[in-house]
């Protein structure tokens, strides 16, 4: 029997205020373990494996939550990510675009000692991967750019950009090719773990964003904007506010060098956020499906 989308008891209204409880409570236990439990030179946990557990437990939950609802509720497939009017939603994306845009500078500066002769050395060092995310983030940036422009005029624009829409899908995989070339335990750096999680479900949520605004093959897959964007949300930001008040308070001694605040992480929490609530909850999907479609 066919389950998905078939369900109208259980809307997607309310994801956003999942998102938001789940990220207040995640990032008070995350700053707990950063002060008290992380070894940040090496990134290994010193105690507190209660608190760990429980951090897993809340995103697990929440994420299934996210998952069950957007892949049961007739609600998915109706959801309308083009020609909306927002400048709430406009603004967020442009800001992400604005912070994949620093993403490329930090990338482009990050290789300046790098010795381009050694092509070996480059790929295990993960300098050429770095390389590589910096000259996508700048594609991504234009791409979001163009859906920032959309979302303040309410057009369809971005749509023409069937090749750009695949920009960000390929930044946020070689940011997990920069994290795997990492000679450290995956599980037992907490850090490294929860960043290669997020990067999964931004892979899948970017290549459904650009398969429903390019209409390639995009049948099907709406509900995965909601779901898995939702979800990677929910890590970056648990991963970036208490980085940035550790940071903004000169307690760098609890953060490890190697995992820093991001305001990629940061500014895609808050485009989900406003995106989610936008599409979710201020439209009716099934109006502004209907209208655009014809459906009776």
């Amino acid at each position: 029997m066919k389950i998905k989308g078939q369900t109208t008891s259980v809307t997607l209204g309310d994801i956003y205020k999942i998102l938001g409880i789940s990220a207040v409570v995640g990032i008070i236990i995350r700053c707990i373990q950063m002060a008290k439990f992380i070894d940040s030179e090496t990134g290994f946990a010193t105690g507190g494996k209660l608190l760990g557990v429980i951090l897993i437990l809340l995103l697990v939950a929440t994420v299934l939550c996210f998952l069950v609802k957007a892949y049961l509720t007739a609600e998915s497939e109706k959801i309308q990510i083009q020609g909306v009017k927002s400048r709430p939603l406009g603004a967020a994306t442009a800001f992400f675009a604005a912070s994949l845009f620093f993403d490329f500078i930090s990338g482009l500066t990050s290789m300046s000692g790098a010795d381009s002769a050694d092509f070996k050395n480059l790929m295990l060092t993960g300098a050429m991967p770095r390389f590589l995310q910096s000259v996508f983030a700048l594609l991504s940036a234009l791409y979001f750019l163009f859906l920032a422009k959309d979302y303040f005029k309410g057009t369809e624009g971005a749509s023409k950009h069937r090749v750009l829409a695949t920009m960000p899908v390929a930044w946020a995989g070689f940011r997990m090719v920069c994290r795997f070339v990492r000679q450290i335990s995956f599980i037992k750096v907490s850090d490294l773990f929860l960043e290669l999680v997020m990067l999964a479900f931004m892979l899948i949520f970017f290549m459904a964003l650009a398969q429903v605004i390019s209409g390639v093959y995009s049948e099907g897959f709406r509900w995965r904007i909601p779901s898995y964007g939702a979800a990677a949300a929910l890590i970056a930001i648990i991963l970036s506010v208490p980085r940035l008040i550790f940071t903004v308070i000169s307690f760098e001694k609890f953060i490890n060098p190697q995992h820093t605040f991001q305001l990629a992480d940061f500014a895609f929490f808050i485009f989900i956020f406003v995106l989610v609530k936008t599409v979710c909850t201020d439209i009716n999907p099934y109006t502004a499906y209907d209208q655009k479609n014809g459906d009776e």
